[in-house]
């Protein structure tokens, strides 16, 4: 382990003083921005404007926007939210705030209902990532990346930015957010707070077989509170980044519908600390970063209510990740080859007192990536090798070394084929490593778990059919020993298991369009289509066998349809479908969820005045018809809901 180290020190040492002599700034600005790239669907964004068309209450419920995402929620406002792409976990993916990978080594995937929406500038999801964006080592050898653009972390020269939101909804929903930007010459300073409350106590029906029950949602409370401060520095040609964010919520845990009670009495409690820093340097044909994150997540779990000898459960984890590491990307040859490369290492530990850990684990992780941009006879060519190098401390003080290369390869045509459009083709390997909660906790024995692989093959081709902009992906993903965790009677406690094999294949089909685009009227539509087949392949005499994983709906779509009037009328009408899928991998009645369709609405005003300032109010009904839904087996959804949005932004 010195060794690996050593040469990792070394490694991101040597690029750093590459770039000692660096010289323009206008390179800096075009990482910024991150408005221009040439991988199309496969390098997908979601708009500001997109986001502000219906006030949502979380990332979690935005990224249903995403062609091939599958949401898993489990309870709206302040309910857990994960996802899937493609029939791949959530744990394939990296989560970024402001290109800084979230780390949580204990579940492995980020609860996308915890982060705010109200700041963001952009989402973006890549299967392949532009070199020139300098991601983190750690998003480039994943299988996706998710990088989540503030308002904080774009520069200004502005002498003051300012930025207020305040909601009041259904349920007792509070929801206020305020962020300041200072600007100078060549440095700008935000800071910004935001405090949510809910009650949560939103009627529900549910069917019990063929008997019907109306009941009010309990011990479904939250409270929470976002802030943080960022620091950003331009000098000639290079730029500094440095960020604290503090979050905290109080939550109740009602629990499923199936085993409720009037008692339910389970709470969460989470504060995190994030600190992050980066050096970001640009000259000529040489770009680098190098950055650093030191990441810290308590959580307490406690349960009144349990009968045991105390009387009561109560479990504390304490999860911190330090990660640190240099990418680079070299220009070479007039723009037509690039090469690009870099190194990471990160260290996770988990920390508890509790007898559900069986083991305070501890992993090191060194990941390496290496690879080619090609722009040459009208195609363009990605060439990328990885590797990741893994030392886990067990049980008994055994220590386990892995060493695991994948790679991606990716061919894109740059000029349009009659018919075919611009098409483009993938091949990607990739890899996760068990969690700490799946390996060490809820069990007296340290669980054998194999690292999930996941071999990805995409065919696909974007092209405009008269006026019409579409975006059509076959795919097929081959996943091995995949780990599979189905929540039990409440969130805490799960079920893990290595189902083996699962093949996934399908298709995703995105148009957009814009009907009319002119000063007193635009009309624009959007929709996103997925098929999904994902079979479970482990053992022929699995009674699952080549059957659907559970939680993975076969079909998916949204509609969004937008109307402007002026450019201050704003109305949105979006539609969401999902079809039936299982609560388990066995296939049976028993065990399927009911599809549904979800529509909101949502109608806003907005003006500026003379003074660089823009005030907008914004109306909204989310789930229209009053559907009874469910993402999750016995965790109901709120039926309809309003809410009330007013904004403030100046310059």
């Amino acid at each position: 382990m010195k060794h690996l180290l050593f040469y990792l020190g070394m490694f991101c040492f040597s690029f750093s003083l590459l770039a000692q002599n660096q010289k323009e700034l206008k390179e800096i600005v075009i990482l910024q921005k991150q408005d221009t790239f040439s991988l199309n669907s496969l390098d997908q964004q979601i708009t500001r404007k997109e986001i502000q068309a219906i006030p949502y209450e979380d990332v979690g419920v935005i990224t249903q926007k995403i062609a091939g995402i599958s949401l898993k929620n489990y309870g709206g406002l302040g309910g857990l939210k994960t996802f899937s792409f493609r029939g791949i976990s959530g744990n394939h993916s990296v989560v970024m705030l402001n290109e800084f990978a979230l780390n949580n080594h204990q579940v492995g995937q980020i609860d996308l209902g915890g982060i705010q929406a109200e700041n963001i500038e952009n989402i973006r999801f890549n299967s392949v990532s532009d070199p020139s964006f300098l991601y983190p080592v750690s998003s480039l050898v994943a299988a996706n990346s998710l990088n989540i653009q503030t308002f904080e972390n774009t520069f200004s020269a502005e002498k003051y930015q300012l930025r207020f939101n305040s909601k009041y909804g259904s349920y007792s929903q509070l929801d206020n957010y305020l962020s300041l930007k200072k600007g100078f010459q060549n440095k700008s300073v935000a800071i910004y707070g935001k405090r949510r409350s809910f009650d949560g106590a939103y009627p529900f029906k549910y069917m019990n077989g063929e008997n019907q029950f109306d009941a009010i949602r309990k011990n479904n409370d939250l409270l929470e509170w976002n802030t943080g401060i960022h620091f950003s520095s331009i000098k000639e040609y290079k730029r500094w980044n440095a960020a604290y964010h503090f979050y905290q919520s109080e939550k109740g845990l009602p629990g499923s519908v199936i085993f409720y009670n009037d008692f339910a009495s389970q709470r969460l409690f989470t504060k995190n600390h994030i600190v992050n820093m980066e050096r970001i340097v640009c000259k000529n044909n040489f770009n680098s970063k190098t950055y650093g994150s030191y990441q810290t997540s308590e959580m307490r779990y406690s349960d009144p209510s349990y009968l045991n000898n105390k009387g009561e459960l109560i479990q504390n984890y304490q999860n911190n990740s330090l990660s640190v590491g240099e990418v680079f990307n070299v220009n070479w040859k007039d723009s037509t080859l690039d090469f690009f490369g870099g190194g990471e290492y990160q260290l996770h530990t988990l920390v508890s007192q509790n007898t559900t850990l069986v083991y305070n684990p501890k992993r090191h992780i060194g990941m390496f990536v290496f690879g080619a941009k090609i722009d040459k006879k009208g195609y363009l060519y990605h060439l990328q090798l990885n590797n990741h190098q893994v030392l886990t401390h067990k049980i008994g003080g055994f220590s386990e070394y892995q060493s695991i290369f994948s790679g991606n390869i990716f061919v894109e045509k740059k000029s349009v084929i009659k018919v075919i459009g611009l098409p483009r083709l993938q091949f990607k390997r990739t890899m996760r490593l068990p969690t700490f909660g799946e390996l060490f906790i809820n069990t007296i024995y340290e669980k054998e778990l194999k690292p999930e692989l996941v071999n990805q093959l995409d065919l696909g081709t974007s092209m405009y059919l008269n006026k019409f902009k579409v975006g059509i992906d076959l795919y097929a993903n081959l996943i091995e020993n995949k780990i599979v965790a189905i929540p039990t009677k409440n969130l805490f406690l799960w079920s893990v298991q290595n189902v083996g094999k699962v093949f996934t294949q399908g298709a995703d089909l995105s148009i957009e369009h814009n009907f009319l685009n002119e000063s007193t009227i635009s009309i624009r539509t959007k929709g996103i289509y997925s098929f999904q087949s994902a079979l479970d392949y482990s053992s022929i005499t699995s009674p699952s066998y080549k059957q659907q994983i559970a939680y993975i709906p076969r079909h998916t779509g949204t509609l969004d349809l937008n109307l402007e009037f002026y450019k201050k009328v704003l109305f949105n009408w979006s539609t969401t479908i999902l079809s039936s899928r299982y609560a388990l991998n066995e296939n049976i009645n028993s065990n399927l969820v009911s599809g549904f369709t979800l529509s909101d609405v949502s109608i806003a005003y907005s003006f500026k005045t003379k003074k660089q300032s823009e005030f907008k109010c914004n109306f909204s009904v989310k789930n229209l018809f009053n559907a009874s839904y469910q993402y999750i087996r016995y965790y109901v959804m709120p039926g309809r809901n309003y809410l009330i949005s007013l904004s403030y932004a100046f310059q």
